[in-house]
């Protein structure tokens, strides 16, 4: 293989990228062929894509003559968006001159920058800061300032910079202007090519994630399966007929049910007019309980959908599919099944490469495919983070703060609004303030009134008329653009929107401090509220309380209009008890299915002012692994999901953006817990056993059920009894998250890198915990390793029951259960390298002030044995992409938390650490 490409260390910036479209010309790298090779048969780049451009033409070809060998198509679709992929093609072997310089041409054939392109990539060359227009570095992280992150053991990656790859020497490439520049990755196939063992390319999860709808739909019919008494069997002689209207949606539910029935239970219906119908129907809104509500008679010779709006028809189709799946026939019991949504609102974030605070500022995610998987799983609706910043256009208030960038920031939310409606999906806007950039002096030299305390972002004060002008101008602006836009969200207390009433410092600014803290919440309320019904009066706004469990926000939640609906954080600040030390969770967390008495405070008062509430949950990871899809401890979502029902929760709003949404078997069991059926008017209750049951079904077959079940509720175990919640643990800095790749340093003077947020730690610091987390006992290095040993007997016995249930699992599933046996592996890995961590820095500590051979002796043992955890977790991470992935934290940088790239680093320098032990030893000096 002939080769020039980058890999993520994730200390350094990796890559150049620039835009490829329809005005870039005809892009040509040229490429040397190495002495001994005479055939290449196919090529690979790193592109990802934006919007919607068109085809790729491509050649290989002779440099500098007309001689073309190989020539194609690359498809919009082979191209999936935001984050880079390695595409290319294969060709019939061509025969080449070593020593012959060739050249891979790319031409797009239309579509323009910036919201129709691609982007294409190429190792970076350079030192400098990073200054790459598709990854933004937050302004924030290289000031010593920041007001979140003043913990000494969370540093930021102020030396964040480019990672200085040579030049390709092998051949050049010149930019659209005729100037030398940097060449991209490529790979070219070669005759000497030997086959590698599989290993997944880095992102290469989001083709599946983002693909069109119904690709990973594969055969499951069991053909033994036959109808039992009371059931109706569907066959090819059946047909869909539409009786509801000609919607996009009502097409997607047609198409669905279509599709599903022959790719996954061999039935390709024939439309025959045989009377055999499955009938969609419209009746009247009124007589169901919300607009995704349904019910569904299953008689003889029909199936009869009907509900009162559209959405329900798609709910109703997504319902059955689930019944089909579980019998793995196209059999249906008779009777008629009337379904509500428990909870009428479900939000969920999607994936942005890290550091995703500038959502709109960059290529989208959203694509039908990506959509639709959101609301196949049991979603309608995700909130999405973008500062008010993004989106001034034509400002009369604050015209220093217009932005080129602004119309295009509104046309890709247009355009994601508008893709999202075809599948029952509707989009939130979390408004903050000062992520994207620095509110300008130049208003303050010209209205020196406005300037406020110190705030994040240097945002004016917001109880002055001109700063409440320009919040309601600019909401106005895209609600306006964008119609559908369903409505806003606003964490007002602590983080996200930052105003003088943000943690009531109202006192600091010279302007508020004469007035009213619920004056002035009101001003700012009134004027996102008037700004986002600027066009229609339903428009939603959300309340947020994240992290406030303090007197002053429970008096301005007295306040609040009724109108709006209010939203409590279920986890944050609940009460643990580890081995008898009792703290609190700073954050989301998993290991309490019950909720806060913080969340409590606020649904009483939501109650007595009888406002809509929402609740801030996690139903497929929270803060202990931020680096893996989801934590396979379904026994305890369950538990969570049981205690919520017995809450006055209307909506929910799942995850954070520290991942986003990926299809997980936790959304399985989300669905039965977020919709109410009744059948023949005799309400339906399934057990919590029953729904898990029906979950494991669902990914891994009946065969392998049972033993996947035993594994949920060992890894539900160690989460709830054993896992040692803290700050220090799981965030600031947090070494649990990029565990796989942290080095064990012998020489504590060594400059360790990625020491920031979720990153790596010199020493053990970071097990103490705040006083205000800790209600009572002695929390230190010692419980939290005793807590992660315990986790690690039950993650042992919970993988090894995923392996019993690997041996029994029906051929059709055992790709999904591989997959996820995957996740729990690495998870286990991840523990064992912190109990290694703790024992190795304690031993190497005590062994520079008072070497010995037993001593060295240990920390040989401990370094073999993390050695061989590393080695596991690299052919873990080798084989799925998703493990390490991340999108969010402060200090998390594109790529996530570790790559194979950081394992293999850390491989390389253990195993030279060890052999200068052995080396020692065998010479007999120490030290």
């Amino acid at each position: 293989m002939i080769q020039y490409d980058y890999e993520y260390d994730l200390i350094n910036h990796p890559y150049h990228s620039e835009i490829l479209d329809a005005g870039s010309g005809t892009l040509q790298q040229t490429f040397t062929i190495p002495d001994g090779i005479s055939q290449i048969k196919g090529f690979r780049i790193r592109l990802s894509r934006e919007g919607s451009p068109g085809p790729i033409e491509w050649q290989i070809a002779e440099a500098g003559r007309d001689r073309v060998l190989a020539a194609g198509i690359l498809q919009p679709e082979e191209i999936a968006p935001v984050l880079e992929q390695v595409v290319g093609a294969d060709f019939t072997p061509q025969s080449v001159q070593p020593g012959g310089i060739y050249a891979i041409r790319l031409r797009v054939l239309e579509g323009k920058a910036p919201l129709d392109t691609y982007w294409i990539y190429g190792p970076n060359t350079r030192r400098e800061q990073v200054d790459e227009p598709n990854a933004r570095i937050p302004y924030w992280w290289y000031e010593s300032t920041d007001i979140r992150l003043d913990d000494v053991n969370a540093p930021l990656p102020l030396a964040y910079a480019g990672a200085g790859y040579p030049d390709y020497e092998g051949g050049e490439r010149y930019n659209r202007d005729g100037d030398h520049t940097w060449s991209i990755s490529f790979r070219i196939l070669t005759d000497l090519d030997t086959p590698e063992e599989y290993k997944e390319e880095m992102f290469e999860f989001v083709k599946a994630l983002t693909a069109e709808p119904y690709t990973e739909w594969h055969p499951l019919r069991d053909e033994n399966r036959l109808p039992a008494e009371g059931e109706i069997a569907i066959d090819p002689s059946w047909r869909v007929v539409n009786q509801f209207g000609d919607t996009i949606i009502l097409q997607n539910a047609v198409k669905e049910i279509e599709t599903f029935l022959d790719k996954v239970l061999d039935v390709p219906l024939t439309g025959s007019p045989s009377g055999k119908n499955i009938l969609l129907v419209q009746q009247a809104p009124e007589n169901y309980k919300t607009s995704e509500s349904f019910e569904v008679c299953v008689g003889q010779n029909q199936i009869t959908i009907s509900a009162g709006h559209e959405r329900g028809i798609l709910r109703a189709v997504y319902w059955l599919e689930d019944q089909m799946l579980l019998a793995r026939a196209p059999m249906l019991p008779f009777g008629t099944y009337r379904v509500d949504p428990r909870y009428a609102i479900r939000m969920v974030p999607g994936i942005y490469p890290a550091p995703s605070y500038f959502m709109m500022r960059q290529a989208q995610i959203w694509t039908p495919g990506y959509l639709w998987r959101l609301s196949r799983a049991g979603y309608n609706a995700v909130y999405f983070q973008a500062s008010i910043e993004d989106f001034v256009e034509n400002s009369a208030i604050f015209p220093e703060l217009n932005d080129e960038e602004a119309p295009a920031a509104i046309e890709r939310l247009r355009r994601s609004v508008e893709m999202g409606a075809a599948y029952g999906i509707d989009f939130y806007w979390d408004i903050k303030t000062g992520y994207e950039k620095k509110f300008p002096e130049a208003v303050y030299r010209r209205l020196p009134h406005l300037r406020s305390f110190r705030k994040f972002g240097n945002f004016p004060c917001t109880g002055q008329e001109e700063t409440l002008q320009f919040l309601r101008e600019t909401v106005a602006n895209v609600f306006s653009k964008v119609e559908d836009l369903k409505g806003a969200i606003l964490v007002y207390d602590t983080e996200g929107f930052y105003s003088c009433i943000t943690h009531n410092h109202k006192d600091n600014c010279p302007y508020c401090k004469d007035f009213a803290l619920e004056d002035l919440f009101h001003r700012i309320y009134r004027a996102i509220r008037d700004g986002a019904r600027c066009r229609r009066s339903d428009r939603e706004i959300i309340l947020w309380t994240y992290y406030c469990d303090e007197p002053w926000n429970y008096q301005l939640i007295q306040s609040m209009p009724e109108e709006a609906i209010l939203s409590a954080t279920y986890s944050q600040l609940k009460e643990l008890n580890r081995f008898g030390v009792r703290v609190l969770t700073d954050d989301y967390s998993l290991c309490s299915d019950a909720p806060s008495d913080y969340f409590l405070r606020v649904q009483a008062l939501a109650k007595q002012k009888g406002m809509r509430l929402f609740c801030k949950t996690e139903d497929t990871f929270g803060q202990e692994f931020v680096n893996t899809p989801y934590t396979p401890c379904l026994d305890q979502h369950q538990r969570r999901w049981d205690r919520l029902a017995l809450e006055s929760v209307e909506g929910i709003m799942t995850q954070y953006i520290h991942i986003g949404f990926m299809p997980t078997p936790c959304q399985d069991l989300t669905r039965q817990n977020v919709f109410e059926v009744t059948k023949d008017g005799q309400k339906l209750e399934l057990s919590a056993r029953e729904k898990l049951l029906r979950a494991a079904q669902i990914n891994y077959g009946k065969e392998a059920a049972e033993w996947v079940l035993k594994a949920w509720d060992a890894f539900s175990t160690a989460i709830r009894d054993y896992y040692p919640y803290t700050w220090g643990v799981c965030r600031y800095p947090g070494p649990i998250q990029s565990a796989p790749g942290h080095p064990f340093y012998l020489d504590p003077s060594r400059k360790l890198p990625r020491q920031w947020a979720r990153g790596y730690v010199k020493d053990l610091r970071w097990t103490t915990i705040r006083d205000r987390f800790l209600l009572e006992g002695t929390w230190d290095y010692r419980l939290i390793s005793r807590c992660f040993q315990a986790m690690l007997k039950h993650y042992a016995e919970g993988n090894d029951y995923l392996l019993h249930a690997l041996a029994v699992c029906c051929p059709a599933y055992r790709a999904n259960l591989e997959k996820d046996l995957r996740i729990s592996q690495m998870q286990q890995s991840q523990i064992q390298t912190i109990v290694h961590l703790i024992a190795f820095y304690n031993l190497r500590d005590a062994y520079w002030k008072d070497s010995n051979p037993i001593m060295k002796e240990q920390i040989i043992l401990i370094l073999e044995a993390e050695l061989a955890n590393a080695q596991k977790a690299l052919r873990l991470a080798e084989q799925d992409s998703r493990l390490g992935f991340s999108c969010e934290g402060d200090g998390n940088i594109r790529g996530g938390h570790f790559t194979p790239a950081t394992i293999r680093a850390k491989i390389k320098d253990l195993q030279e650490t060890l052999n200068g032990l052995y080396q020692s030893e065998k010479e007999g000096y120490d030290k």
